[in-house]
């Protein structure tokens, strides 16, 4: 099938709602953003991704994270899309599917990195408009966690800030595999709590190979070896991380002071901001 059989290019007035679903969003007062009002959407291919925010702080965000990026953040009576340009129209259900799970991770760690303090984005549903955007179907509906609004002070200030766009880190993870592996291992922290330690464990193992060794990154004032120590130590130890322990017996003794798996998280994305910046400089090298 051509790609171009049918123009996905137009407005809508209406998307159709995904099954036995419910959301629930805080919001924040004074509002942080505003809304669109419109009646109506602009299409412009055949598969949208709905996804889910958990408050107004995260989707304005997300909205200003995405700016300029080839990934479009649509706001359309209170609900929340994605239109990703590399999912095709000829792709059939399973395909976009596919694309989603290895897509929203690494998109949600590009946003983290520069604003830790996102709760990532979960899959809502799959939008699929028919040929001449008279017909929505909505596929695929995903629970999803309470809100949290931690970190809304320094929240404001990556709002306010001159660059908030997550546009280089997107580019840089497509020009680098490896560093577009270690968002996706930070990226799927949602998914599973005993797979939490396991993730950042190969995302550390990435962002320390492909950067001269866990030695280099500390000579590099990256992080002291202090941390490096305490966030091993948690990850492998039972006493450190409990069932989700990259080990099921250690001979040493656990950590005094374990990582939490917020602070695990916030360490590596420290870790991967710093990768991100001189791969973004060797991007814009080219």
């Amino acid at each position: 099938m051509n790609d171009s059989e049918y123009d996905y290019v137009g407005n809508v007035p209406n998307i159709g709602l995904p099954a036995s679903d419910f959301n629930v969003q805080l919001t924040i007062n004074p509002p942080i953003r505003t809304p669109n009002r419109l009646n109506y959407v602009k299409v412009n291919q055949r598969w949208w991704i709905e996804v889910k925010l958990r408050s107004q702080v995260d989707v304005a965000i997300a909205e200003n994270a995405l700016h300029g990026s080839p990934i479009r953040f649509i706001d359309f009576k209170s609900r929340y899309f994605l239109e990703d340009p590399s999912i095709r129209n000829n792709f059939q259900s399973h395909e976009v599917e596919n694309h989603v799970n290895r897509f929203l991770p690494v998109l949600n760690s590009s946003i983290r990195l520069k604003c830790r303090n996102f709760e990532p984005m979960a899959v809502r549903c799959i939008i699929e408009f028919d040929e001449r955007l008279r017909l929505s179907k909505a596929m695929i509906s995903v629970d999803r966690r309470a809100p949290t609004q931690d970190g809304l002070r320094e929240t404001i200030e990556y709002l306010n800030s001159a660059d908030p766009s997550s546009t280089g880190i997107l580019n840089a993870a497509r020009c680098n595999p490896r560093f577009e592996e270690a968002l996706y291992f930070l990226g799927r922290d949602g998914e599973s709590w005993v797979n939490l330690w396991s993730d950042l464990y190969k995302a550390f193992e990435i962002i320390a190979s492909e950067n001269g060794g866990e030695r280099k990154i500390c000579e590099m004032s990256w992080c002291s070896q202090r941390e490096l120590t305490r966030f091993k130590r948690t990850a492998n130890h039972p006493g450190g991380s409990g069932s989700g322990a990259r080990h099921s017996a250690v001979a040493s003794e656990p950590p005094d002071n374990p990582m939490s798996g917020r602070e695990a998280q916030f360490f590596l994305l420290h870790l991967a901001h710093l990768w991100s910046e001189s791969v973004g400089m060797s991007v814009q090298a080219r």
